[in-house]
């Protein structure tokens, strides 16, 4: 008997599956092993294939094919969801498969616009011996419904240590933030901060994300498309890491992934407390912001810092972040969750 089969929405370079599985790979082997993982499309979402409904249905009936087929094994693993056609069946077969029904969740799915998701991931939750989930939000979310639930964050790799801070372009300190089209909206609610003439004079903002930003943005950022490949050395450059959320059910499900990223490189960093950004900003000493004067206050103070003191609050964030949501600190804990012991001979 193998000892694990995942399923997953999109292909391993995608976001969410790259953070919560794919990223696993180098620490715990059986998540990257051969013919282990099946995803619904290789691309990174579903959206890009709308335009293409034959695709679409070819790729559902390949997927149920697959689950068809699919032998036994020790533990099954769901993320998120499956297939954009399923009503929470097809989710519900593939975790069957298993002896250990698992189901992996990084976003609050129970309070999605669509009623469709919403049914997929409570059916697929209810069927899990145990839903993984990405912070307490998420724990308590599903432990209302009625499910197991255990905590594993959304992890990163520490391996490569805090980056010292670089020169300064004109003298002025970088503010950073990282993240995707459907992370957009959020950024720009702090557009007129990142126009505004005072703030300015000791900031500069740096965007790394899809190919083209809004006009919105565009014109007050500088900006570089994202790529596995030039991820670090982006953050890296920045001096200090930004993720505004809005304080509502579906944010609160986030898991302060951007934050982890900055962390990761030994930057500190400025956060809406909300979902799992309250605690990492406690814990790392980082400073909070909700209203847009809040904001630039932060930005105002923190761009005014000298070196040594955003050298030390990027210290403590990446001490935080790899005691406590690195990849190699959650090993035992997610191996355990698995299922994953040796197979007997």
């Amino acid at each position: 008997m193998t000892p694990l089969s995942i399923w997953a929405p999109y292909g391993a370079s995608a976001p969410s599956v790259r953070v919560r599985i794919s990223g696993w790979g180098a620490s715990i082997p059986e998540l990257s092993a051969a013919g282990a993982f099946h995803s619904f499309t290789d691309a990174g979402a579903w959206m890009g294939l709308k335009s293409q409904p034959v695709s679409l249905l070819r790729a559902h009936r390949d997927i149920r094919k697959k689950i068809g087929a699919a032998v036994p094994c020790r533990t099954s693993l769901v993320h998120r969801e499956i297939s954009p056609f399923s009503r929470g069946g097809l989710e519900c077969r593939a975790l069957s498969i298993g002896q250990r029904a698992v189901y992996d969740v990084d976003d609050a799915l129970p309070h999605d616009p669509s009623a469709l998701r919403r049914r997929r991931s409570l059916r697929a939750a209810s069927r899990s011996d145990v839903v993984l989930a990405g912070n307490d939000y998420l724990m308590e979310l599903y432990s209302e419904l009625g499910c197991t639930t255990a905590y594993v964050p959304s992890c990163v790799d520490t391996s490569g240590g805090p980056a010292p801070l670089g020169p300064r372009r004109d003298e002025r300190v970088t503010f950073g933030w990282i993240g995707s089209a459907t992370t957009i909206p959020y950024l720009e609610t702090l557009a007129p901060l990142f126009a505004d003439p005072q703030v300015r004079q000791n900031a500069r903002f740096a965007v790394m994300g899809p190919p083209t930003l809004p006009p919105s943005l565009s014109r007050l950022v500088d900006h570089t498309p994202w790529s596995v490949e030039s991820e670090r050395a982006f953050l890296a450059g920045c001096d200090v890491g930004m993720m505004p959320l809005p304080d509502d059910a579906w944010s609160r499900g986030k898991c302060a992934y951007k934050l982890l990223q900055f962390a990761s490189v030994g930057r500190t960093f400025i956060a809406s407390p909300v979902g799992a950004n309250d605690a990492l900003v406690r814990r790392s000493g980082a400073m909070a912001a909700t209203t847009l004067d809040e904001w630039r206050d932060a930005v105002i103070e923190v761009a005014t810092m000298g070196a040594e003191r955003l050298t030390e609050l990027g210290r403590r964030a990446y001490d935080t972040v790899d005691e406590s949501y690195s990849y190699a600190s959650w090993v035992p804990t997610v191996r355990e969750l698995l299922d994953l012991r040796p197979i007997p001979a």
